[in-house]
């Protein structure tokens, strides 16, 4: 009887531990999941000859962000909503200012797309003073710089998440569920801010980089 009973106390150990480790593989998916995205992005970049598309593609996903966020509650821009766009978008994206009577009356993809083919314009004015192979570095290193930074302080932020999300279970909430959703809202906005700051940064820093081509400096100096 009594070999039963540890033999059934072990049973009991290792069915608890299972469960322990299977519980904590689940909470690792959520991160290894959102890290093979970014490793993807970084793969892509590294392998790529030209990553303008990918520039181009920021650009766009960070305008439509812009104007999407005046959207949360209505399916339409109101004056108030374009002239604070258009604050934004002056004051960080472009050189030649837009101004109101060029947004107004238009609807929300007709304004990203007038604002998104503007800084292309502007852009790639610029670009076009870059010798082929420094348009492709000075692209990735500002890309890449980007894209490191904001996911270690992503791994940071969701490691805090993680610490005290099982407090949740007091508030009658599956502390997996919630780090599963809020992760990954953190994941929606990370990707956001990617785009967000590849657009400014390059469009930033286009000016001094090619002052070092002009003088002919090696970027990287």
């Amino acid at each position: 009887a009594l070999s039963k009973s540890i033999e059934s106390a072990q049973k009991r150990v290792e069915g608890n531990n299972f469960d322990t480790r299977k519980h904590l593989l689940e909470y690792d998916d959520v991160i290894n999941n959102q890290r093979m995205i970014i490793y993807k992005k970084r793969n892509q970049i590294l392998d790529s000859e030209s990553i303008h598309s990918q520039t181009l593609d920021h650009f766009k996903d960070h305008i439509t962000n812009v104007v999407n966020s005046h959207l949360i509650e209505n399916t339409t821009l109101t004056g108030t909503d374009v002239t604070e766009i258009l604050e934004y978008v002056n004051e960080n994206l472009l050189k030649n200012d837009l101004k109101v009577e060029d947004l107004e009356e238009l609807n929300p993809d007709s304004v990203i797309d007038t604002i998104y083919e503007k800084l292309v314009e502007e852009y790639d004015n610029k670009l076009k003073d870059f010798p082929e192979e420094l348009k492709n570095e000075f692209e990735k290193a500002i890309t890449l710089r980007v894209i490191d930074t904001h996911w270690m302080d992503h791994i940071n932020a969701m490691s805090l998440l993680r610490e005290g999300i099982y407090l949740r279970q007091y508030a009658q909430e599956d502390p997996l569920r919630a780090y599963t959703r809020e992760g990954y809202e953190m994941f929606d906005n990370l990707l956001a801010a990617i785009s967000q700051d590849a657009t400014r940064y390059l469009k930033e820093r286009i000016d001094k980089a090619l002052v070092y081509v002009n003088n002919g400096d090696n970027l990287g100096r």
